[in-house]
This record gives structure tokens, C-alpha cells and sequence, in this order.
């Protein structure tokens, strides 16, 4: 009996002190907030995250995310068209995402993939805005992926106790 105790105790200060994961949302998820324009859902690809995206030609359209955790991802396919998403995090300045793919030939060439990525954040509240590009007829939402920190800590207390 006394074994099982000293070993759950030793655990609890042996296990690391943050798990993370990967979370990844489509854009048809109702955390992507989509306001100001008239965005279009398409459900036709199975080149996008979950067969859809979000599409707009609407200099006012923005998507809105927000957040807790590390780092964020943007993923998309690529199209033969001119397309790219304009992607603000938190105040930094506005980063455009080209999603043209470099051979023209095509249409929709390339399967989604990770785009583009924030790099290391601290484990706190954030927002994405997602808007059309100035200059490009049109701009996607496909999905984002983000990194959830967990404490193992407070999930190994809850769980002995």
C-alpha cells in the first residue's frame, strides 16, 4: 500500500510539467467567427482540411480566432488563381499568404498543408484576424491548427485525488 502512495508521489514530481498538442479546426467550426462580408462555404474539395473551406472577394470580410496556447498554424491547398489570406496574431503586423500555386497550369493543385506558423508564443490568450489581401481578388479560410498546453501537473492532482 505504501509503495503505491510513495510511487504516485514520486510521479507527480517526475512527470514533465506541460503536455502539448496539436488542435486543429476547420474553418466550418463556429470559433472562427466570420463577420463584416458575405463569405462563401465551399464543400466540394477533398484537396481542403474536411472536404470545405471559406471563400470571399469582400475587402471588409475578416475571420476572427482566438486562442490559448503556443504556437499556430495556418493550413490551406493551393490554387493556379490569385489567392491570398492576409493573417494578423495579436498586434503584430499583417503577414500575406500567398496561396497560388507556382504552377499555373492547374486549378486546385496542392492538398492543404501548414502555410505558414507563428512560432514559439507564451502559453496565453491570442486572436487571429483573417482578411482578403490588399490588391488580391480573393482570400480562404481552410484551417488552423494551434498548440494547447496542458499542465500535467494539475491533470496528474485531479486524477490521484
Amino acid at each position: 500500500m505504501y509503495g503505491h502512495v510513495l510511487f504516485l508521489l514520486a510521479s507527480y514530481y517526475i512527470v514533465g510539467s506541460v503536455a502539448q498538442r496539436n488542435v486543429t479546426i476547420d474553418d466550418t467550426d463556429k470559433a472562427i467567427v466570420y463577420t463584416n462580408s458575405d463569405w462563401s462555404a465551399s464543400t466540394d474539395s477533398t484537396l481542403d482540411y474536411n472536404g470545405t473551406l471559406h471563400l470571399t472577394n469582400d475587402d471588409a470580410a475578416l475571420a476572427t480566432f482566438t486562442f490559448t496556447g503556443t504556437a499556430i498554424y495556418f493550413v490551406s491547398p493551393l490554387w493556379s488563381l490569385a489567392i491570398s489570406t492576409q493573417l494578423q496574431l495579436d498586434s503584430q503586423p499583417p503577414v500575406s499568404l500567398n496561396l497560388t500555386d507556382p504552377d499555373p497550369t492547374n486549378s486546385t493543385t496542392v492538398s492543404f498543408a501548414v502555410i505558414w506558423g507563428s512560432g514559439p508564443l507564451s502559453n496565453t490568450n491570442h486572436t487571429v484576424r483573417l482578411s482578403k489581401t490588399p490588391g488580391i481578388e480573393w482570400a480562404v479560410v481552410d484551417a488552423l491548427m494551434w498548440v494547447l498546453c496542458n499542465s500535467l501537473s494539475s491533470w496528474f492532482r485531479s486524477w490521484i485525488l
